[in-house]
């Protein structure tokens, strides 16, 4: 999930939207997803990518779709004084290296 930066506090990663400061969080526990309120983003990944490292030091390349679709969300949310202030983007939150756990979460994404 990516969720707000509360004790103002910042780390490698963190990324400035709408003035605030948002962080990458899990995994989470799946026993308790109910409870886990959040925006799911969705949007037209396109042709373009962006670099490895540019948004979340995310460590693949992602859309150059990302950054403003979760953006236009985050301000839309905040627009409409949302108290839900945690957004799901696959680019950002599937597991970004290779692996079980990555293979594990798209298994899941493609059953919701």
């Amino acid at each position: 999930m990516i969720v707000p930066v509360l004790d103002g506090t910042t780390q490698t990663g963190d990324e400035e939207i709408h003035g605030k400061t948002w962080r990458v969080t899990g995994p989470h526990d799946l026993a308790n997803i109910e409870n886990l309120k959040f925006k799911c983003v969705s949007y037209v990944w396109g042709l373009g990518t962006e670099d490895k490292g540019s948004f979340f030091n995310c460590q693949r390349k992602i859309s150059d779709q990302t950054r403003p679709a979760l953006s236009a969300v985050i301000k839309a949310a905040s627009l409409a004084h949302d108290k839900i202030e945690a957004f799901w983007i696959d680019a950002i939150c599937i597991p970004q290296l290779e692996g079980k756990e990555r293979e594990k979460t798209l298994e899941r994404y493609d059953i919701l």
